[in-house]
């Protein structure tokens, strides 16, 4: 049976493989919740128009009894909507389509796992709305889609969000729930690329340190701490190698002829075994005058 034997070249291998499935699974990411947001966009639910017309009252600064009112009247002429609600930056329900509703809490957090896009291994929150005793219960039924269909600001920079549930067909709903399902799959798979990548980028760092004879052990614990800055910080410090041209060893680049077949590396003075640049006619160190080889 053949031994395995684990080399940098194979780490390297395995690194860029898992780099290529990561980007793949982050493409794919992005695609799939560009068409989960289009599905469940105020326009495809066709709440568009009674939503804008909320948020510019909004971002006017209308008083909260104005704010209601609108909000009754949209609900009222709008078949769609079973729950609208305009919660502020403490999760108090100031407008409602039922009026009931106003003066009561709806606990929310934000979470993300994406910065300007780009989707990030672990989700994070973005804001967490305190907890209240006098929570409103939002309707539930199978045919109900719940989502924050936009956040405004008042003229006083403060942030007001318009949330809710709108009658849907069962289709919509599965389309939801199968980009959902695919999304939540891509991001584990680009969670897994990203912890296997860290490990094997401070694997291929310590094999690679004991090959050019450092401290390979430092090396390694410095990538796994702090991963590409600790690659990079490597790159730049390690040894530089050269390849010998006859046998294909790696060598020190201070070497001047292969430890291994005895073929020359770099180009030297006949007298004085210096090295020598390819322009030279004389030697810069003896003075020899160069044989034009050609």
């Amino acid at each position: 049976m053949k031994k395995f034997y684990l080399s940098s070249e194979k780490v390297r291998k395995a690194i860029i493989a898992i780099l290529i499935a990561g980007i793949i699974s982050v493409a794919g990411m992005i695609i799939f919740n560009g068409s989960l947001k289009n599905i469940t966009s105020p326009h495809n639910l066709q709440v568009e128009k009674p939503i804008a017309e909320i948020g510019q009252l909004i971002e006017k600064g209308e008083r909260a009894d104005i704010l209601q009112q609108q909000m009754e009247s949209v609900v009222k002429s709008n078949d769609r909507f079973n729950d609208l609600l305009i919660l502020n930056q403490d999760a108090m329900i100031i407008a409602a389509g039922n009026r009931e509703a106003v003066g009561q809490a709806f606990p929310m957090i934000f979470v993300t796992n994406t910065v300007k896009g780009i989707p990030l291994p672990f989700n994070y929150k973005t804001s967490d709305f305190s907890h209240r005793s006098d929570q409103y219960n939002m309707s539930e039924s199978p045919d109900l889609m719940m989502d924050v269909f936009a956040h405004f600001k008042a003229p006083d920079r403060s942030p007001y969000y318009l949330v809710g549930t709108v009658h849907v067909n069962s289709e919509l709903l599965q389309q939801r729930d199968r980009l959902t399902l695919i999304i939540n799959g891509l991001m584990n798979v680009y969670r897994i690329c990203f912890i296997l990548g860290w490990l094997l980028l401070a694997l291929w760092v310590y094999l690679d340190a004991g090959k050019r004879e450092t401290n390979a052990a430092a090396w390694g614990i410095l990538t796994l701490l702090t991963s590409v800055i600790g690659w990079l910080v490597y790159l730049i410090a390690r040894p530089i190698f050269l390849v010998c041209s006859s046998c294909g060893q790696e060598v020190y680049n201070d070497l001047k002829f292969c430890p291994t077949c005895g073929a020359s590396l770099k180009s030297c003075c006949p007298q004085c075994g210096w090295e020598l640049k390819d322009d030279w006619e004389y030697c810069g160190a003896c003075g020899s005058q160069l044989e034009d080889e050609t």
